[in-house]
């Protein structure tokens, strides 16, 4: 299993607040368009077609992310969670 792999797992099976630099790795992993914003609550921005079938990231497929401190809340790693499945399921269909 992959560090990347290892991550996800520790957050579906947590409840905790995620530092901001797991965050960040993760996302372009998955995402390498994500778009960072310094000084303002919701610095990271994925956008991606396959969030685009799901109502919580329609009409534009895109998320934004904010952070507290230099933690994520565990809501919106749920979040991501869900925007990566919907990410692999669209590579897959797309291969």
């Amino acid at each position: 299993m992959s560090k990347v792999e290892k991550t996800l797992e520790k957050w579906k099976n947590s409840n905790q607040p995620v530092p901001t630099n797991e965050v960040k790795s993760v996302l372009f992993r998955f995402f390498p368009d994500t778009k960072i914003r310094e000084g303002t609550s919701h610095r990271y921005i994925i956008s991606h077609p396959a969030l685009k079938q799901n109502p919580h990231f329609a009409p534009k497929g895109t998320f934004l992310i904010p952070v507290k401190g230099n933690k994520v809340k565990p809501f919106y790693i749920k979040q991501i969670l869900i925007a990566i499945e919907l990410y692999r399921k669209y590579q897959l269909e797309n291969e």
